[in-house]
């Protein structure tokens, strides 16, 4: 049985709060569906890819909102969000990556859009900034970089017979760790960095 919906949990108490699907209420409630990514805002506000759109959570008071975007169907699936300073970015199987301000509300006018063909692969699964702003996008055959100031999208190119070309695959996660190495995981093949 699928339940879906997320939960906070305040680690000083260990209470648990719900936040429950409401598919009657598809504008303010999240649908039966699963939950792919979640990223915070630094306004508190809370945004939720899921199988059935983009959703955005107040933590103050667990209210819900279905965040559209004109161009993009309401319910497309997003795989990955990212909060890069007022702009989120989330992208999933389809329709390319898109980017709109973190703070607009339930009717998002997109700041920038990339489309699926811009990528080696149009699938995005994951997201992360680097230090200098470049957004990392993984993809069901590998991993994609964009400028966002210039706005051109690296197509990372694997090649098995080599071993210093990125891994091919299904990118699940992606890392920028501590020393500003980049890894990422792809499934069943493993770390590299």
């Amino acid at each position: 049985m699928r339940h879906g919906g997320v939960d906070t949990i305040d680690p000083a108490t260990g209470r648990i709060e719900r936040v429950r699907p409401d598919p009657e209420r598809p504008e303010q409630g999240l649908p039966a569906d699963r939950i792919l990514s979640i990223a915070e805002a630094s306004d508190g506000w809370v945004y939720l890819g899921s199988e059935k759109g983009l959703y955005s959570v107040d933590s103050r008071n667990l209210s819900v909102e279905r965040v559209t975007t004109p161009g993009r169907p309401a319910d497309g699936r997003v795989d990955a969000v990212l909060v890069d300073g007022d702009i989120l970015w989330f992208g999933g199987l389809m329709n390319g990556l898109w980017a709109i301000k973190s703070n607009t509300g339930p009717n998002a006018q997109p700041v920038r859009h990339i489309s699926a063909a811009e990528f080696t692969d149009p699938r995005i699964t994951t997201l992360c900034r680097d230090r200098d702003g470049a957004i990392w996008i993984g993809i069901w055959a590998g991993i994609n970089r964009l400028n966002p100031t210039a706005g051109a999208v690296e197509r990372h190119a694997s090649d098995p017979s080599d071993s210093t070309t990125v891994n091919r695959g299904f990118v699940s996660s992606l890392l920028i760790d501590s020393r500003g190495l980049f890894g990422s995981a792809p499934w069943r093949e493993g770390w590299a960095s």
